[in-house]
This record gives C-alpha cells, structure tokens and sequence, in this order.
C-alpha cells in the first residue's frame, strides 16, 4: 500500500476499525472522515436552533456558511442552492414543483442509463398529466445517443432529464453537448442527476449550463439525510418553480403543523411576486386551510378558512382555575397594497362556546355562550364591527360598532344593546338560603373618538330581586336607569324591601379624562335594616358621595329614629374596660378617647378623603338581652360623632 493510501485512510475512523479491508463502495455512499464526525457532534452539541431563536447565531452562520461552500465548488450563485434530504428528494421538488407547466400530450425525455431516483418521477409525472415519457437509448460508448434526441426534441418536449455520470457503467455523458443540443432544438428544461459525478469531479454548472442539478452530501463525504438542489432563475422571466412537500412545524405548546398535500410555489422575481398552490395545515386540535391559489408579493390577497379550532389547544396558554372550551370556525381574507392601506375580512363563529372560571371553596364560575357570531372588517382605513354573543338560557348582547381613521383620528360611531341579561348568570357565586335575579337591557349608540369617548341611550337594570344572609335586608324589587348624555350621564332609581324603599340617583361626567367625577345619592324614610343576632335600626339618609381621580367625598344626614340592639350572648374575643363596658370585638385593649383618635385622611391608593356627615339619633327605646342588658350613648367630641354599645353586667332593665 502506497504511503499516500495509508495518509488518506487516517482521516476514516472505518479504517481504524477495520485496518485490513479496502473500501470499494464509494459509488453507493462515501466513508465519513473524522473531521464531519466531528463537526457534525459540535454542532448538535449547541443550543439553539437554524434560523429560529436568539441562540441560534453559530448554527445559523455555519448552515449559511455551507451553502456559500456549495455553491463555490459548483460554480452557482448561493441563492440557487436549496438545502433536501437527498438526491431522490431533490428530483421529486423539481418534478412536482413544474407540473403546472405539464400539459396533456406533452413529451417528457428520459435515458435508459437512468437511477430510479431520476426515472421514477418522472414516469409519475408522465402519468398523472397524461403526457409521452419518452426514453433514449445509448450509443456504443454507453452515452445517451445524440442523434436519436435531436429527432425526438420538439416544441411539445418540456422536460429532459439524464445523468451526468451512470451508476451502472460509471460512464460520463457529454453533458455541454446534450444541453446545447435541448436549446438549440426547444425551450425543454433540463435536469442533471450528478449524484456519482460528485464525489470523483469538480462541477462547473455555468458551464454545463442546465437548469437544475441534483445530488447527495453522502457521495461526497458528507452527512447522511442531507441533500442539495442547484435551481436558477430564468434569466429570461427570473422565474423559479418548486414544491413543497411533507412540511412540519412543530411548537412546544401548541404541537405538531402539518401540510395536507404538496404545496407548488412559483416566485417571479421581476414582479417579487410569489404564487402558493392552495392547501391545509392540520394539527390535532386544528385544520387551518388556503382554499384557492393565491399570490403574495408587494400587493397580494390571501383567502383563508379555519375549518375547525378546538379552544383546548389554550390550555397551556390559560392559568390552572381557569378552562376554555369549545369549537371556532372562521374564514376571511387579507390583502394588501403598494399605496393603500391593508384589508381584512373575518368571520368567526362557534355553536358553543364555555368558560369556566374555579373560585375558592370549590365553587365555579360558568359561562357558555350559544351561539357566539363575530364579523370584522377592516378596509380604507376603517374598522366595523359586529358581535353577537347569546348566553345559554340567558340574554343577548350585540354590537355594532365602527372606527373610522384609525391611523389618526380613530372616531368612534355605532350602537350597542343588551338584551334581558338575566342575573342569574351569577347564582353559581351565591350560597344556600341565597337568590338574585333582575334583568339588564341597553340600547346606546357610541361616538366620539377613542381619546374621549361619548355614549347615548338608556341602560336598566328592572325587576330586581335579591336575598342573602350577608344583607341586612331583602330586596323585593328594584329598578336603576343609567342616561348617557355624551362624556356624562344621570343615575335614578328606586330599591325596595317588604317594609320601605331606597331612592338613588346621581351623575357621572368623563369630559375630560383624567379629571372625571361620579356623584351617587342615597335617600330613604325609615328604611328598616335588620341585622340578625346583632339588632334593628330604621335609617333615614340623605348622603352624598362624591368621587374624582383625587379626592373621596362624603357628606349629609342620617336620622336613627328608632334602634333595637340585642346581643344574645358575648362572643370569646370580647373584652372589659371597665365595671360597666365591653369591646364586641377584643381588637382593642383599652378605650382611647374620641379626641385622641387618628381617623384616616386618605385611602391606601392615596386619595383624599373629605367627610362631613350629621348623625341625628332619635328616642332610644329598652335594649333587652337574654344575659345581659345594654344601652346606646351618644358622645360627642370636637363635632364629632361616635355610637357606642355598653355592656351592663347586671340584671336591670336600662331605659
């Protein structure tokens, strides 16, 4: 063995392994050299992903790097270079990617020399575009016989196709004659299989001159799985053709992509205009579809349909209390344009659609919206909207809302409207012995603009009935009307219970924004509030609040013409301060004096807080309890007014 020989077996760890046999099989894949090892472990060995994340800098400047390689040793530009999984892949992307070039009778040219890798998709292509395949014999050199393919070329031959060095005989074929033969006799296109011609020649493909060129990295010392396709442009049209078949995309969250059917591109690069084949993208909780063939490029127009989306593919998006069901449909278009702004159209619709929303002690909050309709659309700059949500054994609300300049001025106009929303939709939150119910309607027109929003029309809440152990009182019914007015709107109302009734009413104004005020009135005669285990009193209020961004206003009277407080028996935290007083709720120690108390002049979020309200408490009537007796004293200091519950440990009757 030749000192040569023995220098080049040190770079394959095969020969290490096996030291005494010589390889002869490089016509059917080439021995891997140390240093491919280790690259190839290098690579795999860093994080990230080509051309996908923000580690992925390194892989992506050697993929790219290996490209530019290619196209080097070949002599092509690295934009024809196209990165497969093989040379059988490579021809199929071309063979797919002209069928629509394909017309039936068309002729297809073929030599009989040719790898199954280089026959197989053609004969296919032969077959489903009912075109000739015709298939050249040899010379007596093994070269594809010159003179029989000048006979057969013809304006109907679209597709010749031959190797550039045989698997079988290892001849090479004459590859600038045959080319200049195609062109001289039609306008075919010209496909070389230069799988064995690789590894042992140095290609120079401006120089064959044909329009695609397919092989493997593995005939050429090169990985496994990896394959190149060299296509250029038409330099006449700058026109590339292709296909993409069994494309995936995989995220972590939402699972596995998949294409339907091979998709065929072809790219116009005179016009940077791009034609996609129509197809599907299918995941398991998901079928997202292109129904027609559409063009993307500086203007373009994308039909799309969502066929089906099923909400649990959120979950992962969705915190742990809450849950998202049911299933979307959708379709619409995007299109867009060199000097005008975008379009969209989109309609969604779903049959059932259910939130739920888990809240503490076990309860739940659900919502199921049958049947939910949305359309958007969005063209010359303007925005409609239209929403209609039904709840399931409920109310309607509806939309119709439009933004016109939304670039700019972003004016608002349209209506919106409730339609009896029941109440009810909150008796999951309640508990036992606990009932609401009322109904909510609304017909309001918007308008203004995003920055100073304005609303017209009525909303009311009618028939309002509630119960609870929590409320001092039980509601028989009620009923409140919202008037808006533009940036402001009036409140009026009426609460009633078995005994009295509560009169509310108010204003609101959002001028301006960020100096907004919201008053609320509360007036009542007698209003009798009963608070069990703990006492009766009758309220007549006449109190204001009033609220901005910066201030908190209370003020008014409150008359107690009549009291009864009973305590049946004193709960463990109460606490003596003296012969004849307790504190109910032991949160104090000791009594401080009303002088001495710091009443808060502000809320935790910071806003101020001015109060100034009379208390006028009227004849007390006896205060009797089971175990003890208990009288009200009214103690006033500084003009301030304080109710205190005392506590006598005797048994007498206090008047």
């Amino acid at each position: 063995m030749s000192q040569i020989n023995c220098e080049f077996r040190q770079y394959f760890p095969f020969f290490s392994q096996s030291p005494d046999w010589a390889y002869l099989d490089s016509a059917a894949t080439t021995l891997k050299p140390q240093v491919l090892i280790d690259a190839t472990q290098h690579f795999y060995s860093s994080a990230g992903s080509v051309h996908r994340s923000q580690y992925d800098l390194p892989q992506t400047q050697q993929y790219e790097q290996a490209r530019s390689l290619v196209a080097e040793r070949f002599n092509a530009k690295r934009e024809e270079v196209i990165w497969t999984s093989g040379t059988t892949h490579s021809l199929n992307l071309v063979a797919y990617g002209i069928e629509d070039q394909i017309q039936a009778d068309d002729e297809i040219v073929i030599s009989v020399a040719e790898h199954h890798a280089n026959f197989i998709p053609w004969q296919q292509l032969a077959e489903r575009k009912q075109a000739k395949l015709i298939v050249l014999p040899l010379d007596k050199s093994y070269q594809i016989d010159q003179q029989v393919l000048t006979q057969v070329l013809s304006v109907k031959t679209k597709i010749v196709a031959f190797n550039l060095v045989s698997n079988v005989t290892g001849v090479r074929q004459p590859a600038e004659q045959i080319v200049s033969i195609i062109r001289e006799h039609s306008s075919a296109q010209i496909v070389v299989d230069m799988a064995q011609a690789v590894c042992s020649e140095q290609v120079d493909v401006q120089k064959i001159g044909a329009d695609f060129y397919a092989f493997s990295a593995h005939k050429m010392y090169g990985p496994n799985g990896v394959g190149i396709l060299i296509g250029k442009f038409d330099r006449l049209q700058q026109v590339w053709n292709g296909q993409i078949s069994k494309l995936t995309i995989e995220n972590r969250e939402l699972g596995k992509f998949r294409t339907n059917q091979s998709v065929n591109v072809n790219y116009n690069n005179q016009k940077i205009n791009a034609q996609v084949s129509s197809h599907c993208w299918l995941n398991s909780h998901a079928e997202l579809c292109f129904p027609q063939t559409f063009n993307a490029g500086q203007e373009g127009k994308i039909p799309f349909e969502i066929k089906r989306l099923d909400l649990a593919m959120l979950k992962t998006y969705l915190d742990n209390s809450t849950q998202l069901s049911g299933i979307l449909s959708a379709k619409g278009d995007v299109a867009w344009f060199k000097n005008r702004a975008p379009q969209v159209n989109l309609e969604v619709n779903s049959h059932s659609l259910k939130f739920t929303q888990a809240l503490s002690e076990g309860k739940t909050f659900p919502i199921t919206a049958s049947p939910l309709k949305i359309n958007a659309r969005l063209a010359d700059n303007n925005l409609n909207l239209k929403t209609d949500l039904r709840i399931e054994n409920n109310g309607r609300l509806a939309t119709d809302l439009v933004m016109k300049d939304i670039s700019k001025s972003r004016t608002l106009s349209g209506q919106i409207e409730i339609d009896q929303l029941s109440l009810r939709l909150i008796k999951p939150l309640l508990t036992g012995g606990e009932s609401v119910d009322g109904n909510i309607n609304a017909k309001l027109t918007i308008g203004g603009n995003v920055l100073a929003p304005q609303l017209h029309g009525q909303l009311g809440l009618s028939n309002l009935r509630a119960k609870s152990v929590s409320m001092p009182f039980d509601i028989t019914d009620g009923r409140l009307a919202m008037h808006f007015h533009g940036a402001s709107s009036t409140l009026s109302g009426v609460i009633q219970t078995p005994e009295s009734d509560l009169h509310l009413d108010g204003s609101a104004d959002w001028r301006k924004l960020d100096a907004w005020r919201s008053t609320i009135n509360a007036r009542a005669n007698r209003f009798k509030v009963n608070m069990p285990n703990i006492g009766k009193v009758e309220v007549s209020p006449n109190i204001s609040v009033s609220i901005t961004p910066k201030e908190l206003e209370l003020g008014g009277n409150i008359d107690i013409p009549w009291a009864r407080i009973e305590v049946e028996e004193l709960p463990e935290s109460a606490v003596s301060v003296s012969d004849d007083e307790v504190i109910m709720d032991g949160s104090v120690k000791e009594k401080i004096p009303l002088a001495q108390r710091q009443i808060p002049q502000t809320t935790p979020s910071g806003m101020a807080i001015k109060s100034n309200i009379n208390i006028h408490i009227g004849q007390l009537h006896r205060v009797i309890s089971r175990h003890s007796y208990l009288c009200l004293t009214l103690i006033t200091a500084e003009e301030s007014l304080t109710l205190k519950i005392l506590i006598k440990r005797q048994h007498s009757n206090i008047t």
